[in-house]
């Protein structure tokens, strides 16, 4: 008997029942008489690819609704890092319990994180079968708790997680030029090709930021990491909001995956828009994130597929951003980056989201990346199916 059986579902417009076994999607048909373990009636549900969220600090769902209102420096200095000091790895297993709870119900399956004590949230997505790239962060300027040799003690503790899985991956993580010195972030990609890592920074985030690396390394931030030899394939950028048309270049060539957060941009008034049009045309590799929840202040990623794309149409200068394209920030590309399968055809992993189409958000045309883009929230999601195996399901 075949492990799940999905019945009269919606699939590019047209009713299909699938097959799935072994983590397999093995067939696709209008009716298919075999009989499963799990049978699905999807009639009201259409079929949609998963979702990633590719910049993010789970556990700082504890820190949800402290400082709103306030720009970025203002926020970290006064209202997050001090209460950061006070983390411990009961706190951070708690927030990253509330983070994946809230990540499945938005239709994730994989996410890419920088927070501290980050075995305790390889911990967590352990035990919930998701995909995840752990950072271990550090600093050397500010605060001088959380070093380097803290972050090697991390990492050890992270490696020995990681082990248990082959969805977890781990990225050294420097928090931003203007908190780790030239040499340490040059380091730190020593240390990630060495390991094997990724490599997970903010960058470009505020003015303040960019007009500091042209002072003291008379660089634009992305400047300075291609003078350090740390883009490449492998390098993950949060933010990257301050960008020139030379930037945009060097980032297009070496393929690192640049991460556009609209919601906390917004929130934290960092100025100026993710410039998605000219990375996108340029060939550089976009995908989405919330950021924390500290300054978001929610992991929905369907409703930051809306704020992204609604605010590229706000500005007059810039070439207009379809749902299209930021539908697949969200789920084709970081899933390539992954290596992930996320096309639902026959022969590939059963990595799926059942859509609830019963509910108001859908009525109207029957256009299904339209609706998820600008109507639906995190409600709509049905059943999460990851690998074979259902990982979610709404009451």
């Amino acid at each position: 008997m075949f492990e799940i059986k999905i019945k009269n579902a919606f699939l590019n417009g047209k009713r299909k029942d699938l097959l799935i076994n072994k983590g397999k999607i093995i067939k696709i048909r209008r009716k298919i008489k075999e009989k499963a373990e799990i049978e699905i009636e999807a009639k009201n549900l259409a079929l949609a690819p998963v979702f990633f969220n590719m910049h993010t600090h789970l556990a700082m769902t504890l820190f949800r609704g402290f400082g709103d209102d306030l720009p970025l420096k203002k926020w970290l200095f006064k209202e997050i890092w001090p209460r950061e000091l006070l983390l411990n790895e009961k706190k951070i297993e708690k927030g990253s319990w509330i983070g994946v709870r809230e990540l499945l119900k938005s239709g994730v399956v994989g996410f890419c994180d920088m927070y501290w004590l980050p075995y305790k949230t390889a911990e967590v997505v352990l035990k919930k079968g998701l995909s995840a790239i752990i950072g271990v962060p550090f600093f050397d300027k500010g605060l001088s708790l959380f070093s380097k040799k803290f972050a090697i003690k991390n990492y050890l503790k992270l490696k020995a997680i990681a082990k248990k899985s082959c969805l977890i991956k781990i990225a050294i993580a420097p928090h931003a030029i203007y908190t780790v010195s030239e040499k340490n972030l040059v380091w730190a990609k020593e240390f990630a090709k060495k390991e094997n890592l990724y490599y997970h920074i903010h960058l470009a985030e505020t003015k303040e930021e960019f007009d500091f690396c042209l002072k003291k390394y008379h660089l634009t931030p992305v400047a300075l990491l291609e003078k350090l030899k740390i883009l490449d394939g492998k390098t993950i950028l949060a933010h990257c909001v301050y960008l020139t048309d030379k930037d945009i270049k060097i980032l297009a060539k070496r393929k690192p995956l640049v991460v556009y957060c609209p919601t906390s941009n917004l929130k934290l008034k960092v100025g100026q828009v993710f410039p998605f049009k000219k990375l996108k045309t340029a060939g550089a590799r976009i995908a989405l994130g919330t950021d924390g929840a500290a300054s978001n202040n929610n992991l929905d990623i369907l409703e930051e597929m809306k704020i992204g794309a609604l605010l590229q149409k706000s500005q007059p200068h810039f070439r207009e951003v379809k749902a299209q394209e930021i539908f697949e920030a969200a789920s084709l590309v970081p899933a390539q980056f992954l290596k992930i399968d996320n096309q639902i055809e026959e022969n590939k992993e059963a990595n799926l989201n059942l859509i609830d189409l019963s509910l108001e958000e859908f009525s109207g045309s029957k256009n299904l990346i339209s609706h998820l883009v600008y109507s639906a929230n995190y409600h709509c999601i049905k059943y999460l199916i990851f690998k074979g195996k259902i990982i979610y399901q709404r009451d």
